[in-house]
Order: structure tokens, then sequence, then C-alpha cells
């Protein structure tokens, strides 16, 4: 009698703190990361008819695949996360700026250049651009906002179902 009691109080404990797990995941479910501890994050911007493609690496966390996801002329930095900007052109040689970072480059058809960026402090940082044969720059220009890396992966994720 005494085994029986344990098994059964074994059992009803065992379903008790399940239920529990189960119950919690599905209250306060977490977005699957996109982030991989101790690698930096490399974003491709591409500079194109006078706007930036901004292209994020999807699942597998690698750019340049079928799951990239392409945010168009926004980017979001995760804070305190080690990030790789690789810039690139389409067509025209621009300039891409981070004034708060102390952070200048070009972006030049048939080359890449690497900026490497850890942004501590969440918030919005200004991004000055241009294009050098052109009198479109205000649409290079704009605010790179930087958040929390949950709140960054929130947003990863939202934008890869269609919300923006």
């Amino acid at each position: 009698m005494k085994h029986r009691w344990f098994a059964w109080f074994a059992v009803m404990t065992t379903l008790l703190v399940v239920g529990d797990r189960e119950f919690r995941s599905e209250a306060a479910p977490t977005a699957e990361s996109f982030l991989r501890p101790g690698k930096p994050l490399d974003i491709h911007i591409l500079g194109r008819d006078c706007r930036w493609e901004v292209t994020y690496p999807g699942r597998d966390g690698v750019l340049a695949t079928a799951d990239d996801i392409i945010a168009g002329n926004r980017l979001q930095l995760p804070a305190g996360t080690s990030v790789r900007l690789h810039l690139h052109s389409a067509d025209f040689v621009y300039s891409f700026a981070l004034p708060e970072l102390n952070l200048r480059e070009i972006a030049v058809p048939d080359m890449t250049f690497t900026l490497s960026v850890s942004a501590q402090p969440t918030g919005n940082l200004t991004l000055r651009g241009g294009e050098m044969c052109g009198d479109r720059r205000n649409e290079l220009s704009g605010t790179v906002v930087v958040s929390s890396p949950t709140a960054w992966n929130t947003w990863l994720h939202q934008h890869r179902n269609g919300h923006d």
C-alpha cells in the first residue's frame, strides 16, 4: 500500500509540473531567436534606385539563402549584439553614415564593404545617406532603431509574417 501511494504521488507531481510548463508556454509564447549566441549578426544593405534594401538572415542565420527577410528601407539593430553590415550597390556610389557611432562607408557596385557595429543603448540613431550622382539624398537618410534583442526578434518575426 505504501508503494502505491508513492507511485500515485510521483505521477500526480509529474503531471502537475508538466501541465504547469505546458500552460505557461501557451500563455506566453516566445519568438524563436534569429540571433546566434557568440556569432555576429550579418545584415546585407544594398543601395538601389536611391533606397536602401536591408536583408536580414532568416531561421538558418545565414545570408543569401531562401529564408532571408528583406525589410526595405529600414534598419533595425539588436542592442548589445555584434553586427556586421555588408554594404553594396546595384547602380550608383552611395554614402552610408551612422554619426552617433562615428561610422562612415561607401557602397559601390561590384564591391562589398563591411562595417562592424555594436550599438549598446536602445533608442534611435541617425542614418545619413546619399548617392554621388543625384539629388535624392533624403530618401537614403533616416532613423536606425536599436532595440533589445527580444524586441528585435519580435519585430523580425512580425516582418517575416507580413506586418511592418
